[in-house]
């Protein structure tokens, strides 16, 4: 597909003499919709007229250059024909007649029976009775728009399955929709976005599979169609009706990239798959940003918080922009991440990785024991072999002359030198290390130990000698012990007698009260002194 939204410039470079076109908007449309085979059909407009006129008053008006838009155009032939009978074929959505003519038809020819949309946009006339070139803009909605009409054959048309894996909404502070999409069906092989101006033009951009990054960013106000198309071209899903109605200022010159923005490097990690103690909520990571003094965290195009910090726990699936800002609030980057799917209990394919990794983790951790002293090892090897290297480059250092020394040239090999004998004779040592002083003096005796009866403690008091000790009395075995007597069976029981009921308890006699107890008399304390018998001190 071709892209068919031209920037300005690039129209003001090609085309000078157009550049200054006095705008005339026409309530009426041109074209042709159709889903059938066959050659000659012509584009026509709300009066089914088939002829365009530079001029139809004074009919002086030279048409110089048409615009289209269009979709499904494979496989067929789009021409122009001028009133002599002559052609001129239509390669793109912009042509420029090769020869001046008053009038025009539009003539389309088909092989497939696919379906084929195409409108006339804008027809640019040199008028003579104009002060300078006019482009009338034919602005009314056609009566049937792209999809409308699908074809049996036809690659491209149709709505497919409803896709329903996507979000749509308007971000206020860019004045732009974001299209976030996930979980191609398995058949795509290719994403397709028309887009349906109020004018009733049609455009579309188509990407490979593999190309796709699973967000558009939607500038130009009018109605979106999100297409998943198979290897044949034909479409297996789609979510139409996408209005892009709150853009304030459209900015429609190019098709968006089918890529998320990624100023930041921002990556998404799920921590319910390598901790136990996670919350199971997504958490976001980004680069430091230079110039950005703090980042503003948004979810669907609303802000949700903001932070200096290069990382941020997510509140959950969304989609979420990071925006860095500096001191002054102006962005200088931004990164888009499309989580929708992350930590939902419908995701199998996230739930059996995580699975997955939870079961392998025991053996990874034992592979990592059972190599921790191989790694300490290498590690130690490691430094080793740092330090020798050092060691090495220290002595080539050294080894390396400072300067440079000439050299005999040729260098002649020295004589062989050897050494006089120093040992002329037999070596002998007489050095005196040690002599024999004689028997040591006898030592004088050792002092005489006190008797015991002569020791006392550190206080001066005198320890008497422990009383002899006496034998105990010799033990003498006990007697044998005799066997007891034989045990006899107990007598068979008999049975007790009948008991009898007791007689008719008769009831005490009534209690009466003691005589009221009366207090002793106080008791008298007597003190009486009593001379000292003995003191401990005079019996050391």
């Amino acid at each position: 597909m071709k892209r068919i939204l031209y920037l300005l410039p690039f129209v003001f470079v090609l085309l000078p003499s157009l550049a200054y076109a006095q705008d005339i908007n026409l309530s009426n449309y041109h074209y042709i919709h159709s889903n059938t085979s066959g050659s000659g059909q012509l584009l026509s407009d709300r009066a089914d007229r088939t002829v365009i006129y530079g001029d139809s008053t004074n009919n002086n008006g030279v048409i110089k250059r048409i615009k289209f838009g269009s979709n499904g155009r494979e496989n067929t032939r789009l021409y122009l024909k001028y009133p002599d009978g002559s052609t001129q074929d239509v390669s793109g959505n912009d042509v420029i007649l090769d020869r001046e003519t008053l009038s025009i038809s539009i003539v389309l020819d088909k092989s497939t029976n696919s379906e084929t949309y195409v409108k006339v946009l804008t027809v640019y006339v040199d008028d003579p009775d104009a002060p300078e070139q006019l482009a009338y803009n034919y602005t009314l909605n056609a009566p049937t728009n792209w999809g409308d009409r699908p074809g049996s054959d036809s690659p491209g048309s149709g709505t497919g399955t409803p896709f329903s894996k996507y979000k749509f909404f308007y971000v206020p502070y860019k004045d732009q929709y974001r299209l976030d999409y996930w979980d191609a069906p398995s058949s795509a092989a290719s994403v397709k976005l028309v887009f349906t101006a109020a004018s009733g033009a049609v455009y579309d951009r188509e990407w490979p599979i593999d190309q796709v990054g699973g967000t558009l960013y939607l500038t130009c106000s009018g109605t979106y169609q999100l297409q998943y198309l198979n290897a044949s071209g034909s479409v297996v899903s789609s979510v139409g009706g996408l209005q892009t109605s709150q853009i304030q200022q459209n900015v429609c010159s190019s098709f968006p990239e089918p890529v998320p923005k990624d100023d930041l490097n921002a990556k998404v990690t799920m921590p319910a798959c390598t901790g136990q103690d996670s919350t199971g909520l997504p958490k976001v990571s980004w680069d430091a940003t230079p110039g950005a003094s703090s980042y503003d965290i948004y979810k669907d195009g609303q802000k949700i918080g903001e932070t200096t910090d290069t990382s941020y726990d997510l509140p959950g699936d969304g989609s979420y922009s990071i925006v860095g800002r500096d001191p002054n609030g102006n962005v200088v980057g931004e990164s888009d991440v499309n989580t929708p799917y992350i930590g939902a209990s419908t995701n199998s394919d996230a739930d059996a990785i995580c699975q997955c990794i939870r079961d392998l983790q025991p053996t990874l951790d034992e592979i990592r024991d059972n190599t921790k002293a191989i790694h300490d090892e290498l590690k130690t090897t490691n430094d080793e072999l740092k330090k020798a290297n050092g060691s090495l480059k220290e002595i080539v250092r050294q080894l390396t002359p400072t300067r440079e020394y000439a050299l005999p040239d040729p260098i002649t090999k020295p004589d062989l030198f050897k050494p006089d004998d120093v040992m002329q004779t037999p070596y002998q040592n007489n050095q005196t290390n040690f002599t024999d002083q004689g028997d040591a003096a006898t030592p004088d005796a050792m002092p005489a130990a006190p008797e015991p009866e002569a020791w006392s403690d550190e206080n001066g008091v005198k320890l008497r000698p422990d009383a002899q000790m006496t034998p105990e009395a010799e033990l003498r075995p006990e007697p044998e012990l005799t066997p007891e007597t034989e045990l006899s069976p107990d007598q068979e029981p008999t049975l007790e007698p009948e008991l009898t009921p007791e007689p008719e308890r008769t009831p005490d006699r009534e209690m009466v009260a003691d005589p009221e107890m009366t207090a002793d008399p106080e008791m008298q304390v007597q003190v009486e002194n009593h001379p000292l018998r003995w003191d401990s001190s005079q019996y050391p």
